[in-house]
């Protein structure tokens, strides 16, 4: 027998591998994507098709071949063909289908379904079913060219193979003997197109082919909604007003078509054609901008909705003309959008460009830039472009770090210079250098940046705003692994999004927060942060239910964190609320494979606990295994039994020899968790609870009654000062003290809050009495409860260093505006989280354990 999984506790990983761009763009930005949930299935492969098409000469089935055929030619060709009207074999007209007139105009406005053009010269088409396809196409021509309609080219369409060295022989005499081009389409061409052209319901439709579809796609709002809109589109471009619709607005109407069908995920080869329509009619309307922002649009989608930087740098080139054309910052950006995207794509190494090209390409740029940076009389666009300018450089400079610093003191100035400017994008700006923050975390000056510019978008924006670029840079940091500078920046985020509107990401800045507390081994800081982001995560049924993903995260991090801190009724509380969450998360549609593999490894770790315990503390659980059974906590049951002497019965349940059980064990110690988790319990079954904290070498102790105020008051006073102590300096303090003993009870006599006697800290253990009902004292007056938890944590600050009262005022002038007494004494308002969550029962040991009595 073996753990079934791993037993090793949660790690940070921060490993990332670069995605294709549109699996990139999709993360990003999900509602720019389709939101149906599925797609219908055709049960149609290309051997099939060609079997089909074989049969069709057997079965004398040339009318659907004919039908199928001019469908396919009317998507692939020209969709101007109108089909012959006589018997089967050609008819009155020779031909089996012949374009019919029209006006450019019309060719250029309509909405024709298809990426191809009308044709405007005579083109005829014959259709073949026949085996003998050499004598059929020499007869056809025969007869389309006796028409008194004179022919510039012939289509032959045939259902039979045929060989490349004879395609080109038979087009070569028949070019001879009509005068005309003339080319052989065969099967392979058929179904080649049928699949890369996405028409396979169309074949399946013309050929009456018996092949099961099945409808599995269900649409999604976003979808219906673009659907309509899309439909409602191309309806009006079917049959424009020719007389009412300019160049211009037919322009706009096929470019948003094609962004609405590029968002549905319609086959791209409709998408592209929607896009080229709308690049054609936008340089027919002479408007430089309109014609780039079509290219624009068209360039972006081919990148990143198809992964095709090729594309999108042969439309760069046809936009490259108009960039003398243009004349504002925004048309500007778009230039350099698809330069930046096409540097990356190199970089990543998706394209290739030789590099004089490239530098050719951004020389352009640099100098388009530079003459709109220099016009002193448009003040917005001169900064626009001016920001440009340092976008470009600080590309250029990647690596030099003396130099991507010089280019962000540069972005600085040009932020300082936006005030008054209400058109410039700070915050697009702003955007594009957080996206490569990871690069610019290392930099001497880059916190700095940071800190002006959050101010920047305070004065403009608002805090909210703030908040978010705080929670961004603070999760680089984290990434970066700068833990104290990140505990900064997501305790300001936390806080700034603290609204309804930015509730979930205030949520995220928690979550990030106690992962950064967690690397920083500062559990009980930890444990008050996940318990804050579990709280906005579950705390309505409407939000649990919209990503139980998301609460079972929270939740499983605050199990894990009352199991490295040795309290196992939390941990089961929390364990059990995350087992519960895991059902929602499947019901939900969500992947719950990670989700299984979590909890199989948490039982793992909490067996590894049980299995260091000391005989006579496994013995106060002695309980417990029923319960754990009850859980499905199979081996953390198994490792509990062990430790409290019942191998006999683990040996009649496993079926297994008491050689086997003692090599279960074994391989149960060499798990990385046995080394990684603590030795011992708290001491939930016991009077008194130990809870202990070590910051800057002085051993915080505190003895809590087995009672949830208690323990409530004791948790929060450690993670009070994990907290605040979280990103200051070894240098800032100097203490005299080795260890803080406090005890924490509740007794009718004792004062809601109690005093402590700041000259006692480190001299000897003090008594902490409160009075009776200090969970509603703590709940109904928060005020002064914070201001009390302040009072504790300045007295705990000056009674145990040696600083100078001016040293000391100084920091905590420093403490206060960088908010770190809010984030200390915040943790004080968490356990209305635990209380709406789990309940005060389920962190009573009690609650667990399977007495006879119970």
């Amino acid at each position: 027998m073996k753990p079934r999984t791993q037993s090793t506790l949660p790690q940070s990983d921060h490993l990332w591998t670069a995605p294709s761009p549109s699996e990139y763009y999709r993360q990003e930005h999900p509602d720019y994507f389709s939101d149906s949930e599925s797609v219908d299935v055709v049960g149609l492969g290309e051997d099939q098709l060609k079997f089909y098409l074989d049969q069709l000469t057997t079965e004398r089935r040339e009318r659907e071949f004919e039908e199928f055929a001019r469908a396919i030619a009317e998507k692939e060709i020209c969709p101007n063909l109108l089909p012959q009207t006589g018997p089967v074999g050609g008819g009155d007209s020779k031909t089996d289908a012949s374009t019919y007139p029209v006006s450019e105009e019309l060719g250029d406005r309509r909405y024709w379904a298809s990426q191809a053009r009308p044709a405007n010269d005579d083109w005829a088409f014959a259709f073949s079913a026949q085996k003998t396809w050499k004598p059929k196409v020499a007869g056809d021509v025969t007869k389309i060219t006796g028409l008194s309609r004179q022919f510039s080219r012939i289509f032959f369409l045939t259902n039979q193979p045929v060989p490349d060295k004879d395609r080109e022989k038979w087009e070569t005499k028949m070019r001879t003997l009509s005068g005309c081009d003339v080319r052989i389409l065969d099967r392979t061409w058929l179904v080649d197109r049928v699949f890369k052209g996405h028409h396979v319901e169309l074949a399946v439709a013309k050929l009456g082919l018996d092949v099961r579809m099945s409808q599995t796609k269900r649409l999604g709002p976003r979808d219906a909604s673009r659907e309509v809109e899309l439909e409602t589109l191309l309806n009006s471009l079917r049959n424009p007003d020719l007389a009412r619709n300019d160049d211009y607005s037919l322009a706009e109407s096929y470019l948003e078509a094609a962004k609405l069908a590029c968002s549905l995920e319609r086959p791209r080869i409709e998408v592209d054609g929607l896009f080229i329509q709308a690049r054609h009619l936008a340089e027919k309307s002479r408007h430089p901008g309109l014609a780039l922002r079509a290219h624009y649009q068209h360039a972006w989608r081919s990148y990143f909705w198809f992964d095709d930087p090729n594309e999108t740098e042969r439309i760069y080139e046809a936009m490259e003309p108009l960039l003398e054309q243009i004349g504002t910052g925004e048309e500007c950006e778009l230039f350099s959008n698809i330069c930046s995207v096409l540097q990356a794509a190199k970089l990543l190494r998706q394209h290739e460009i030789a590099d004089e090209r490239e530098e050719a390409r951004v020389d352009r740029l640099r100098a388009r830039f530079t003459a709109l940076a220099a016009d002193a009389t448009r003040p917005n666009t001169a900064l626009f472009a001016k920001t440009l300018l340092v976008r470009l450089g600080l590309k250029e400079s990647l690596g030099d770090k003396q130099r991507m610093g010089e280019m962000l003191d540069a972005y600085l100035e040009c932020f300082r210079q936006s005030k008054g400017l209400g058109t410039y994008p700070l915050l697009r700006f702003v955007d594009a250098i957080e996206g490569i923050g990871e690069f610019l975390c290392s930099l001497p000056n880059y916190n700095a940046f940071q800190n002006e510019v959050q101010q920047l978008i305070v004065e403009r924006c608002g805090v909210r705003e703030t908040g978010h670029r705080q929670l961004n840079y603070g999760i680089q940091l984290l990434t970066n692994k700068r833990y104290r500078e990140a505990v900064s920046q997501l305790s300001k985020a936390r806080f700034n999004l603290a609204h309804e509107e930015t509730l979930l990401e205030s949520g995220k800045a928690s979550l990030a927060l106690g992962a950064v507390y967690g690397d920083l081994e500062l559990r009980w800081a930890s444990r008050a942060a996940y318990l804050g982001a579990a709280h906005i995560a579950l705390y309505s049924v409407e939000s649990m239910r919209a990503n139980p993903k998301r609460g079972f995260d929270c939740v499983m991090r605050l199990a894990w964190t009352e199991l490295q801190l040795g309290r196992i009724a939390p941990f089961l509380a929390w364990r059990n609320f995350a087992h519960g969450l895991a059902n929602q998360v499947k019901a939900s549609g969500q992947s719950t494979e990670d989700v299984t593999e979590e909890l199989e490894r948490q039982d793992g770790c909490l067996g590894c606990l049980f299995l260091k315990l000391a005989p006579e503390h496994a013995a106060e659980l002695k309980w417990l295994p029923p319960t754990l059974d009850e859980m499905g906590l199979a081996s953390s049951r198994i490792a509990l039994l062990y430790s409290l002497g019942e191998s006999s019965v683990i040996e009649a349940e496993q079926s297994a020899s008491p050689a086997e059980i003692q090599d279960l064990v074994e391989s149960w110690k060499e798990q990385p968790a046995y080394s990684q988790i603590r030795n011992s319990t708290v001491g939930e079954t016991r009077p008194a609870s130990l809870y202990e904290a070590t910051i800057f070498g002085v051993k915080y102790r505190i003895r809590c009654a087995n009672e949830l105020g208690a323990q409530i008051y004791a948790e929060t006073i450690l993670g009070m000062l994990e907290s605040a102590f979280a990103d200051a300096k070894w240098e800032s303090f100097a203490f005299v003290v080795d260890t803080v003993d406090l005890s924490i009870v509740s007794k009718a006599g004792g004062v809601n809050p109690p005093k402590i006697d700041p000259a006692l800290l480190g001299m000897e253990s003090q008594e902490l009495v409160w009075g009776t009902g200090m969970i509603d004292w703590m709940r109904n007056k928060p005020q002064e409860y914070a201001q009390h938890l302040y009072g504790l944590l300045t007295d705990i600050l000056l009674f145990t260093t040696i600083d100078s009262q001016n040293d000391i005022e100084q920091e905590l002038a420093a403490w206060k505006a960088g908010g770190v007494f809010e984030r200390a004494c915040s943790t004080g308002r968490t356990f209305t989280a635990l209380l709406d969550l789990i309940g005060a029962n389920k962190y009573d040991i009690n609650n667990w354990l399977a007495t006879p009595s119970s």
